[in-house]
């Protein structure tokens, strides 16, 4: 039997692993757009203040996907699917047939709409390939700007300041982390982070990106402006569903999934950032993990 899994990301290889694991027979291919191994995404803005090397943010080396019989195959994109014909395309025109499939395709960082974020110097933080962007960048700026005040953009605030930024938080909502915190609580925060050197706004709607070519700030809704020679968006992701919605499969804010992951095409699964479960797609690790499980513990089963 073999099995293709697109997306090389923790739901791509805990699959991998999960279905090597279950059948010694299998065939497993692992298709990554990236360039990297599966490496360790919450660990990016620690990589961008110094903190970690780039080498420690890699989960595995390349030789243990081949001592666990996966094939792995990077810089890899899949540009079509067709289901019926048990049949992907890559970006080079090449043809990959398989038996059962799965969509670990992950997520993209979401951009408001907002005048001039095709300037140089405004960067979303997603992959390894963005970290390492910003690190270059952020070594000939002197101040930034990080529009969004959720987890991401807290902890990639506070890494640009370790490397030596004058750091402004902007945050949509009227305090920090509304997703976890009550205004109570977000008040300490909010306090705390300033006693580290951040500066908070609150309740600032982003309007538009100053500069010519090149960053130089931002420009609020109440027309207040904000200086920052890079600016980076932490506003949230999209999932990857460019592929599954050309190929007929159905798809709502995610890849739409039932209790075994399966999806609205024969033999096809997804898991991860992608997956829509009972509407809901839940864009963490844990989860990305248990259903990457439950999907291949499906995708090896006969019939």
């Amino acid at each position: 039997m073999k099995h293709v899994i697109v997306g090389s990301g923790v739901a791509g290889v805990t699959a991998a692993q999960s279905i090597v694991r279950a059948d010694a027979d299998a065939q497993v291919h692992l298709l990554g757009e990236e360039s990297f191994p599966y490496y360790r995404r919450p660990m990016l803005w620690e990589f961008i203040s110094g903190q970690v090397t780039e080498e420690e943010v890699y989960f595995r080396p390349l030789d243990w996907y081949a001592e666990q019989g996966i094939h792995i195959h990077l810089s890899t994109q899949v540009t079509a699917l067709d289901p019926e014909a048990h049949c992907l395309t890559l970006s080079d025109g090449a043809a990959v047939q398989y038996d059962r499939l799965l969509l670990a395709t992950g997520a993209r960082s979401f951009i408001p709409p907002c005048q001039g974020t095709d300037k140089v110097g405004v960067f979303t933080l997603r992959t390894l390939e963005d970290a390492r962007a910003i690190k270059a960048y952020a070594q000939n700026v002197a101040t930034a700007v990080v529009i969004g005040g959720g987890l991401l953009g807290l902890e990639t605030a506070r890494a640009l300041h370790t490397a030596g930024l004058d750091v402004t938080v902007v945050e949509f909502y009227d305090y920090l982390l509304p997703r976890q915190l009550d205004a109570e609580g977000a008040q300490v925060l909010e306090s705390l982070l300033e006693g580290q050197g951040l500066h908070i706004v609150t309740g600032g709607v982003t309007e538009a990106i100053l500069g010519e070519e090149r960053v130089a700030g931002i420009q609020l809704q109440d027309e207040r402006t904000i200086p920052g020679e890079l600016v980076l968006f932490s506003t949230g992701i999209q999932s990857e569903t460019t592929v599954a919605q050309a190929a007929g499969i159905h798809v709502n804010r995610g890849i739409v999934v039932d209790e075994e992951l399966r999806t609205s095409a024969e033999d096809v699964w997804a898991a991860g950032d992608v997956a829509e479960f009972e509407g809901r797609v839940y864009g963490i690790i844990p989860p990305a993990i248990e259903q990457a499980r439950i999907a291949a513990a499906n995708m090896v089963t006969p019939g």
